[in-house]
């Protein structure tokens, strides 16, 4: 159950006009989104690969919170590889080694390093190929 509506405005991740990311959004979105109990939304937020990417690249304060996250509010570490495998099993070859970069660095921070490779072999393959 949702504690308390609170209103996030739109900001987009990247600044506009500027290949840096927009900190405050990374840094406060999930943050709002767990203290009003919104867990629907906050999970929505955390399966943004690319949100994912930029959280965990910021700092080590925001990448420990993504891992709070998961463990206290979302079902656990082994919800989070199940739902980041569906997810980054689907996603287009594009995007695929940066997502499973991610991935697999949210899966070994996690401690689950079988989980970590399943992400992290296809790109070790491609670059040896």
């Amino acid at each position: 159950q949702i504690k308390a509506e609170r209103y996030v405005a739109f900001q987009p991740l990247h600044q506009a006009g500027s290949d840096g990311l927009n900190e405050r959004k990374v840094r406060m979105l999930s943050f709002h989104l767990h203290q009003a109990g919104n867990h629907v939304r906050l999970k929505q937020v955390l399966l943004d690969l690319d949100m994912l990417d930029a959280s965990l690249n910021l700092d080590s304060t925001t990448a420990n919170r993504v891992l709070q996250y998961w463990r206290d509010s979302l079902g656990g570490y082994e919800a989070a590889a199940g739902a980041y495998r569906d997810l980054v099993d689907s996603t287009s070859e594009i995007h695929a080694l940066r997502h499973r970069r991610a991935a697999g660095k949210l899966m070994r921070l996690m401690g689950r390093y079988a989980d970590a490779v399943h992400f992290l072999r296809p790109g070790l393959d491609t670059i040896t190929e």
